[in-house]
């Protein structure tokens, strides 16, 4: 919920809670849902007319608004999941995929299994070079 639609749903909470979500809006505006989740709740919502007329909202103006509202006032515990035996994390490009150094402004971690070879990267764009590395060592504390 830090990119995309969920983005603003997000912003309606507490900036230290971790959130999941996912919105959803069916064609022509007829519904908006949104299904999220923090350690402690669950919560999905949904907002549609009866006869199938169009609401006019998506899912992040609609349910998304219900969901966050709710969720807030039961003061969620923030989501965390440990990773399973076997999983590890890489950073790649959010846009790409490409791999890439944590402190990118574009970067966000991903699960892979541990037995799988992902290239360390640097720098970002793609940087592999030793200007990267050095610069992932001047910048190690930005992230």
């Amino acid at each position: 919920m830090e990119r995309g639609t969920g983005r603003t749903v997000r912003q309606a909470l507490p900036e230290d809670i971790v959130v999941a979500g996912k919105t959803g809006t069916s064609d022509d505006l007829r519904d908006s849902w949104f299904a999220g989740f923090t350690n402690t709740h669950l919560i999905v919502a949904w907002v549609g007319a009866d006869d199938n007329s169009p609401t006019g909202l998506t899912g992040s103006s609609g349910a998304g608004k219900i969901w966050a509202g709710v969720t807030a006032a039961l003061e969620p515990n923030s989501y965390s999941a440990p990773a399973p035996d076997g999983v590890d994390e890489t950073w790649i490009d959010y846009l790409t995929g490409a791999p890439m150094a944590a402190r990118c402004p574009d970067a966000i971690a991903v699960p892979v299994p541990e037995t799988d070879y992902y290239p360390h990267v640097f720098g970002c764009n793609g940087e592999t070079g030793i200007g990267a590395r050095i610069r992932s060592w001047l910048d190690s504390n930005r992230r």
